[in-house]
């Protein structure tokens, strides 16, 4: 059996997942109630290159659908996981959302649109893609800072 992204090794289980592209080492993690039908969906997604995550689309642009691979995590909460593996990080992850609540990365891309859309914004400099912010920007960001 050739196995080519790894879905064919998951379970039709609850449980905590990654998925990993190989190209940069970024890491995705989820929960969910059918590992194994979640992680299709995400590979169906990525190859149609319409994935909801607009930093996994991007990526997938770049370096193709077949540099994802999904793996079942042995741990059963997916916040930890997301700690644990730097999926919240923007280096490292694609997590926008932790435990519920967005990160600050999410909470900076959602008010950059709305103020775009809102024309009181214009996107200039290299985070033109939406998706990939400057750890610096973050940094000297604080949400809420612009009254929106």
């Amino acid at each position: 059996m050739h196995i080519k992204n790894g879905i064919d090794l998951l379970q039709a289980t609850p449980g905590v997942y990654m998925m990993f592209n190989k190209a940069n080492g970024r890491v995705y993690v989820g929960y969910s109630a059918n590992v194994r039908a979640r992680c299709r969906r995400h590979a169906t997604q990525l190859r149609m290159g319409n994935h909801d995550n607009m930093k996994i689309r991007a990526d997938c642009a770049l370096h193709g659908p077949d540099a994802f691979c999904f793996v079942a995590l042995k741990i059963d909460s997916e916040p930890a996981a997301i700690e644990i593996l730097s999926g919240a990080d923007p280096d490292r992850g694609y997590n926008l959302m932790v435990a519920g609540r967005w990160t600050k990365e999410a909470s900076f891309l959602d008010t950059e649109l709305k103020l775009e859309r809102a024309g009181k914004y214009r996107r200039i400099g290299t985070h033109g893609k939406r998706g990939t912010v400057s750890r610096a920007l973050l940094d000297t960001w604080e949400p809420n800072s612009l009254g929106t």
